[in-house]
């Protein structure tokens, strides 16, 4: 289980690390963490003790739910950082 609580964050490298590497990630919904995990992720959480606590009760008691969202992450950050998406960015950025 990959944990970034932070007020205020840019593209968090953690983040992303955590989903390539099947994670499932307790973090707070600033805007780095929004465009990499999506608007309906799961696991979104204030920074309170409680709430963080809670989260991770969820996917600590859930094995299943576990893999399932890693596998989600992984599949996600691939996409949104495949080769292909790179070189497709870079010629835009070349050529346009």
């Amino acid at each position: 289980i990959g944990v970034l609580l932070s007020e205020n964050e840019g593209m968090p490298n953690a983040v992303m690390e955590y989903m390539a590497h099947k994670l499932p990630v307790v973090t707070n919904a600033h805007e780095g963490c929004l465009d990499l995990l999506g608007l309906d992720y799961e696991s979104y959480t204030e920074n309170s003790a409680e709430q963080v606590r809670n989260k991770l009760e969820v996917f600590i008691q859930d094995k299943e739910l576990r893999k399932e969202i890693g596998k989600r992450n992984e599949q996600r950050i691939a996409q949104q950082f495949s080769i292909e998406k790179y070189v497709k960015q870079l010629e835009t950025l070349l050529y346009h």
